[in-house]
């Protein structure tokens, strides 16, 4: 008789949390996910696609926005017709140096989610090398082509060093590379893992 009352014990206690447990999957279940912990879980979800899709996370640099350096570039062009000296990926904005058709030095900011431009001023100090990047056969859009031909990723940025450019590109293992694109020829010259 012991046995059978033991046994009917512990069979009793295992029927409670089967049920209890059945009742918490039916509450999250019937929820439709709209729970807070399925909230969360949802949020996570979407966080980590868009990280797998290339998006770019608030506070996170290294991933770049919906709007490409070609894009960027594009509507840097089209609010100061010139030459880009420079074009950086930098908290969610792209950040660029122009030499203005008219001789003068300016900054230019886009938004890297809708390519609208936020910020246009001169930039007092200007840059160093007009008349080289003037003469350079490869614009920063042409160097960024190069540079992910020779390594496939997502270019953050280009920047002018008087007779190439410097483009720092991000692969799909999240390695950085930076590499040296002759600027009269357009012909990558160097291809190094960024430690910094």
């Amino acid at each position: 008789m012991k046995t059978s009352l033991r046994g009917l014990l512990v069979a009793g206690v295992g029927a409670v949390a089967l049920a209890g447990g059945g009742a918490a999957y039916a509450t999250a279940s019937h929820s439709g996910g709209s729970g807070p912990d399925r909230t969360a879980a949802a949020a996570a979800a979407h966080a980590d696609g868009d990280a797998r899709s290339g998006e770019r996370s608030d506070g996170d640099d290294a991933r770049p926005g919906r709007v490409s350096l070609a894009q960027a570039a594009d509507a840097v062009l089209k609010a100061v017709p010139g030459k880009i000296e420079e074009l950086e990926l930098d908290h969610g904005r792209w950040e660029a140096d122009v030499l203005a058709g008219d001789g003068s030095w300016r900054q230019v900011v886009v938004d890297a989610e809708t390519a609208a431009v936020h910020g246009d001023r001169v930039d007092k100090e200007g840059g160093e090398n007009a008349a080289e990047l003037r003469a350079a056969k490869t614009d920063a859009v042409g160097a960024a082509k190069a540079a992910t031909r020779a390594e496939p990723g997502t270019v953050t940025a280009v920047d002018f060093e008087k007779t190439s450019w410097e483009v720092d590109v991000t692969t799909a293992e999240n390695v950085e590379h930076e590499l040296t694109v002759d600027a009269g020829t357009g012909r990558v010259l160097s291809n190094r893992v960024d430690e910094d």
